[in-house]
């Protein structure tokens, strides 16, 4: 398997099909950074005959993105979250845990990785056939930086399990991540739920015009820009992917990402989405509306009911992320475990050692939620 980077990466980048294609060749072309303000690192693509799969070898920032760092995911990002804890004395423990694990982490270079079969996206999508290139991947990327760990993002037993089984017997140790919800549109249960059909009948009351393909311009990146960071950086946190305004107009244009929205009586844009489709999957790592508008105009769950009834139209499988977990639970969203694999079998023993030691205790700290999520018990 060839590891390619630079022009050669570029060219190859077209195999990739349709807007996930134009997506990575700005990425290989143009850096990470200019897609968003907290992405770096280096990318290129695998190759073996027509195969190509994306990578991109990062190392340690102190402003990284969630979607290109161990630590913001484990050890930054909860930190911010700390206020979910009922106790104040709870709170000070955890963050002083919390810190001194990050500075650790830091200094053991636990963000020095290179992540494969990864758009990085907030969810990533996987070739159908991934299991298959496990360990050719493994094997070049390896010999091509030996001192980065290898990770796969974004993986869980529904869509992925054969690859996940391919990974564990080339020994990657698996991270629990998020839980996730898939609406399936084969078989489109989530129609009929009560929710489901009142949202649906909140879209015809014509106080919006739903807009989508033509009805977006690059003259919207600004607007897109904006909406998104209400929601995603003021609302929650700086720690998660801030995309630039350049980049969503040419998203725009170039078709990196297909976006589904609303406008309001003037014309403005008021809510949207951006949808990311590659091996027969959508995911959703774009969405953005007014904060501040009415909770009558119920602008997101405008969004969603639209999205959900393109979803069972077309038939398709949509992996809508984590969190709003009871919003998609009662929309009638399959929680699903999703997992992290990194392999470090090339690295020395300390280098192992953390990553082993850095899933054991993800996996003792997340367990109780991970089971009440699936369960229906939090949300």
């Amino acid at each position: 398997m060839e590891v390619l980077r630079g022009p050669a990466a570029v060219a190859a980048a077209e195999q990739l099909g349709g807007g996930a294609a134009a997506y990575w060749r700005r990425v290989l072309g143009q850096g990470a950074g200019s897609v968003a303000e907290n992405l770096g690192g280096s990318s290129g693509l695998l190759r073996q005959g027509e195969v190509v799969i994306p990578f991109t070898a990062l190392s340690p920032e102190s402003d990284a993105s969630f979607a290109s760092s161990l630590r913001t995911q484990y050890l930054l990002y909860p930190q911010e979250e700390l206020h979910f804890l009922a106790s104040e004395r709870e709170r000070q423990v955890a963050r002083v845990a919390l810190q001194g694990a990050a500075a650790l982490a830091r200094l053991a270079s636990v963000d020095r990785v290179v992540q494969w079969s990864d758009f990085l996206l907030s969810t990533n999508h996987h070739r159908p056939d991934l299991a298959e290139h496990v360990k050719c991947a493994t094997a070049a990327l390896s010999a091509a930086y030996p001192k980065h760990a290898l990770l796969v993002r974004s993986l869980d037993r529904r869509t992925h399990g054969a690859a996940i089984a391919a990974l564990e017997a080339e020994g990657y140790l698996l991270l629990p991540s998020r839980v996730v919800y898939y609406f399936d549109g084969v078989a489109g249960g989530f129609a009929s739920r009560n929710t489901t059909k009142r949202d649906r009948r909140m879209l015809s009351d014509g106080r919006f015009e739903a807009v989508g393909g033509a009805g977006f311009s690059a003259a919207d990146g600004e607007a897109l820009a904006r909406l998104y960071r209400q929601v995603y950086v003021d609302k929650h946190s700086r720690l998660n992917t801030r995309y630039l305004a350049p980049f969503l107009s040419r998203a725009v244009e170039e078709g990196m990402l297909s976006f589904r929205g609303l406008r309001d009586g003037s014309g403005a844009l008021v809510a949207a989405i951006g949808i990311f489709s590659f091996g027969g999957l959508w995911t959703v790592p774009f969405v953005g509306y007014e904060v501040g508008a009415p909770a009558e105009d119920a602008l997101y769950r405008r969004l969603v009911s639209g999205l959900l009834e393109e979803v069972k139209r077309e038939k398709l499988l949509l992996n809508y992320s984590s969190g709003a977990d009871d919003f998609k639970r009662r929309r009638g969203g399959e929680p699903v475990a999703e997992y992290h694999a990194v392999y470090a079998g090339h690295l020395p023993a300390s280098r192992r050692l953390l990553y082993r030691g850095l899933a054991e205790a993800v996996a003792r700290g997340s367990a109780s939620v991970f089971s009440g999520l699936l369960a229906g018990e939090i949300g």
